[in-house]
């Protein structure tokens, strides 16, 4: 088939770049702005300056909410990790899941 059919396709018909291209946001993306948000979340982009009151890693290898206690996120920054829960105290942010 042709490449993206169907929107997907099959992953193998990528190249290792595209491929990791997918794994950002591929299964979409929450609004966040104090209510909480739960899932899988692999980046989060801020899109006003916020700071966080919950960020919950997946595991021990990622920053969680004590590593960010009193930083405030410039609109336009984005972090990378495997977060299971977040909630802003100020401002708002593009979970995306992953």
């Amino acid at each position: 088939g042709t490449k993206g059919e169907n929107n997907m396709g099959n992953i193998n018909e990528y190249s290792a770049s595209e491929g990791l291209s997918l794994s950002l946001g591929q299964v979409g993306n929450a609004i966040e702005s104090g209510s909480g948000s739960a899932g899988l979340f692999v980046a989060i982009q801020f899109i006003e300056d916020s700071t966080i009151t919950t960020l919950t890693p997946e595991d021990s290898t990622w920053i969680s909410e004590s590593d960010t206690g009193g930083v405030t996120f410039p609109n336009g920054t984005v972090i990378f990790g495997r977060w299971t829960a977040v909630t802003l105290a100020t401002g708002t942010a593009v979970l995306y899941k992953g």
